[in-house]
């Protein structure tokens, strides 16, 4: 079973990454998007985990947001989603 995930940006995060690029040394970028990356990561691998289909990830200035294709979910799966 294949799953297409959409990644979608908005326009001021990009520019607010090249302006982070720009502005600071590229070793501190990368950590700060390394951290942000695995965070992400830890939501993702545990939505798999539990069997909850992502339809895209939507990365924005407020940070990222996985949204889900069925956005019903009992508290339980709600609540290891978000701790994870």
């Amino acid at each position: 079973m294949k799953s297409n995930i959409r990644i979608r940006f908005d326009r001021i995060s990009i520019l607010m990454l090249l302006a982070l690029l720009i502005e600071e040394p590229l070793s501190y970028t990368a950590t700060l998007l390394l951290a942000a990356f695995l965070h992400e990561c830890g939501h993702f691998f545990v939505a798999h985990l539990l069997g909850i289909p992502i339809s895209s990830l939507h990365i924005s200035i407020l940070g990222a947001q996985l949204e889900l294709r069925d956005p019903l979910l009992s508290y339980r799966r709600e609540w290891l989603l978000c701790f994870a």
